[in-house]
């Protein structure tokens, strides 16, 4: 069936995107995960609602997207028809709808029409069912309002959102709303009489307060205890306790409000960068001469820094524009590992969220100093595990060399080796190492960092 949609249109867009983006921090465990309590319910044929539970740019928009695609790939056995009818409703994308409830039922209205375009026989017949229910839904909402029809009225308001605005605005005042929602239930009913509706609900951590707290409200009266329904929610748990207590006040017991709409959650840790992060930004990587022999190292630096997937591209691509701005050759893979660990760190010595230690972002004097003082404060600023690798990295760069006073040393000719050297060179100024031979890349370093600081 696959084939056939993508033959037809070109493929699934939510599919195809999903595919195109690399797992770089190997997602795939947490995916299958997700896709089994999935199954679990729809077996079952319980009504469900739980929260993917994760901080901003961990990737759990990565991971709904995979997991959406996985479900419309299943196939019933029996009927050789798609399992379930999943819905994806980005609420920051549909924010611009005063009233959450005319999103999602959009929402879904977007998702039959397009299915009903590409699909055949008893695919399409099935289509066409959810097609007639979301229909007499979309009446609900205005067939006491004017005999205005909310199919229209969700045109309307997707190409003019301004025009409509007033309208809306007025839409609790002048429906029985709790009754509308009741004969939605019903309808949402039928629908998951005939396949497990999924809907999955992203980016509410966008929202603004007031409106991330509605649309969890709507999706409670809509769905809430409807067998055969789950309902999967991407949030950021202390951005919408956030919201809570910004609508509710400080006093509000946040986790009791939650249980209302959340079931229980998944938690998403920060992941393990993998190799496919550095095939990702190849462009970068490309620049320096044997790059590749590295690539454990980068990938053993980035997993310590903790910082989520999104933070380590934002970094990546405004290394590779200083780069290009700083460096118009080939130079050593060095060069690189000094790059990528001059902005990492640099970013966590300036992000107040990890303790008050401003200096130590400056201008990173003390990583080669960082066996001969304590910094108090710096494992806060860092983490233990990325104390400890530093301090390795600069032991080595020194290899069997005790370092006094007067002393200078060898360059350790690793890229490992070269990078702690330059970073003395540069930013602590010791010279304790002999550079004589890289001032070339020592000066593409300079130039990196400062570019890198006129940017930021």
């Amino acid at each position: 069936m696959l084939a056939l949609i993508e033959k037809k249109r070109g493929g699934n867009k939510v599919m195809a995107e999903g595919r195109n983006k690399l797992d770089a921090l190997n997602r795939e465990n947490e995916i299958s995960e997700l896709f089994r309590i999935v199954q679990s319910a729809s077996i079952n044929r319980a009504f469900c609602s739980f929260a993917i539970e994760g901080t901003w740019g961990v990737g759990k928009t990565f991971i709904l997207e995979r997991l959406e695609e996985k479900l419309e790939l299943e196939q019933n056995e029996e009927t050789k028809d798609n399992r379930y009818f999943v819905f994806h409703y980005n609420c920051w994308k549909y924010d611009y709808y005063e009233e959450p409830a005319i999103a999602i039922i959009s929402v879904l209205k977007d998702k039959v029409e397009n299915a009903n375009k590409i699909c055949d026989g008893v695919v399409k017949d099935a289509w066409k069912t959810a097609e007639k229910y979301i229909k007499n839904m979309t009446k609900e909402f205005v067939k006491n309002k004017i005999g205005i029809d909310l199919v229209q009225v969700v045109e309307d308001v997707r190409n003019e959102g301004e025009k409509r605005k007033k309208e809306e605005n007025e839409f609790d005042k002048l429906f029985a709303f709790n009754q509308t929602l009741e004969n939605v239930r019903k309808q949402v009913k039928e629908l998951a009489a005939t396949k497990t509706m999924v809907i999955i609900v992203d980016e509410l951590d966008r929202c603004m307060p007031a409106y991330a707290i509605k649309i969890l409200e709507r999706l409670h009266h809509m769905f809430e205890g409807i067998d055969n329904v789950l309902v999967i929610i991407a949030v950021d748990s202390k951005q919408l306790n956030h919201s809570i207590r910004e609508i509710y006040g400080d006093q509000v017991d946040t986790e009791r409000y939650l249980k209302k709409f959340i079931s229980f959650k998944y938690n998403i840790g920060i992941g393990i960068a993998q190799k496919s992060l550095m095939e990702k930004f190849e462009d970068y990587f490309c620049l320096f001469s044997e790059y590749k022999q590295i690539d454990q190292t980068i990938t053993k630096f980035l997993k310590l820094s903790e910082l989520d997937i999104r933070t380590i591209e934002k970094i990546m691509t405004k290394n590779k524009l200083v780069h290009g701005l700083v460096c118009d050759r080939e130079v050593s893979n060095s060069v690189l590992l000094y790059e990528i660990m001059y902005s990492v760190l640099s970013y966590l010595g300036s992000n107040p969220k990890r303790g008050d230690i401003k200096s130590f972002g400056k201008d990173l004097y003390w990583v080669p100093d960082i066996n001969l003082r304590t910094y108090d404060g710096l494992n806060q600023c860092i983490g233990d595990a990325m104390l400890a690798y530093l301090k390795g990295m600069v032991l080595d760069a020194r290899g069997l060399f005790t370092i006094s006073v007067n002393d200078v040393v060898p360059l350790n000719k690793t890229p490992q080796g070269k990078c702690i050297g330059y970073m003395d060179s540069i930013l602590a100024k010791k010279k304790k190492f002999m550079v004589e031979n890289y001032i070339d890349e020592i000066e593409v370093c300079k130039n990196y960092g400062k570019m890198l600081k006129t940017i930021s």
